[in-house]
């Protein structure tokens, strides 16, 4: 998939160098980053929670409302 982003002259002209010294394309450049960027910004810990009600014997949404149902309104 093709996309288009701005980004402003001094990032262009870094990414440019960068690109030239890694012996890159700017674009498998970018690739990298945000492969990077993704590994980074999810939580550690998402894929092991995926689940964690399964075998409970209850949905974790009542559970939560039964937590609350004594709160004040």
């Amino acid at each position: 998939m093709k996309t288009t982003i701005e980004i402003n002259e001094n990032k262009n002209r870094a990414l440019r160098t960068l690109a030239q010294q890694r012996g890159v394309s700017m674009s498998q450049l970018v690739r990298e980053a945000i492969d990077h960027f993704l590994q980074v910004v999810v939580p550690k810990g998402t894929k092991e929670s995926f689940g964690i009600w399964r075998g409970k014997g209850r949905d974790g949404l009542d559970y939560e409302r039964r937590l609350r149902k004594d709160w004040p309104a």
